[in-house]
């Protein structure tokens, strides 16, 4: 009940724009007091959740859209349950929400709004685990597949692409999973680098072995 009323406040015509500044905490403090412990993982909810208040388009108040942020932040960050909200549908909308306002323009997102929300996301997200393993930095860097979080890293890419080259590099520094990834492409390299050698060394045997075969064959033609 208290997820289907959070969705209609945000609809259009259904409260002032700038009403929602108010609103929207209170509901969503209600939400996360009577909410089940599996309630950060319902998609169908947080989608919704996203329609609705995309439905405002870039014409969304920036206290409003500062509070809804807030809130979703708040979200990430509470202990609900033995595990965080790292790998939660919760965090992946949370990043699909700053793609689609980005996708509207500079107005409703400027890229310092960008940066400043998705690195408080990571760190909300960070705090809410408990073991080092399901950091962000961590699953990022992870060469394996990794279901529950294969869809949030592609979030964040989307988002680095909305970036100068430069910022999104600088993101990617602060939230420490730059340096790794510079020494999992020098690794790749250096392994590149070997299988180039070995190719080398084993044209170099082959050209070896064929000089051998045309010195028999000379001697051979030489033998009267």
């Amino acid at each position: 009940l208290v997820q289907g009323a959070t969705v209609h406040i945000c609809q259009p015509g259904n409260s002032v724009d700038t009403s929602l500044a108010t609103t929207f905490p209170k509901f969503a403090s209600a939400l996360e007091q009577l909410a089940s412990p599996n309630l950060w993982d319902e998609k169908p909810f947080f989608l919704s959740l996203i329609q609705a208040i995309l439905r405002h388009k870039s014409k969304l108040a920036k206290v409003s859209r500062d509070a809804i942020l807030n809130c979703w932040l708040g979200w990430l960050k509470s202990n609900r349950k033995k595990i965080g909200s790292i790998m939660t549908a919760s965090h992946e909308c949370f990043v699909m929400l700053l793609n689609e306002w980005a996708a509207l323009g500079n107005l409703l997102l400027p890229r310092d709004a960008i940066i400043e929300f998705s690195q408080e996301a990571v760190k909300a997200a960070d705090k809410s685990e408990k073991s080092e393993n399901r950091k962000f930095a961590k699953l990022w860097t992870n060469p394996e597949k990794i279901e529950g979080f294969d869809a949030i890293k592609e979030q964040y890419e989307k988002l680095f692409k909305a970036l100068p080259e430069g910022q999104a590099k600088e993101w990617k520094k602060t939230m420490n999973i730059l340096a790794e990834e510079q020494e999992e492409e020098a690794v790749e390299d250096d392994e590149g680098a070997n299988d180039e050698n070995d190719n080398d060394d084993d044209a170099d045997a082959d050209a070896d072995v064929d000089a051998d075969d045309d010195d028999d064959d000379d001697d051979e033609e030489n033998v009267p």
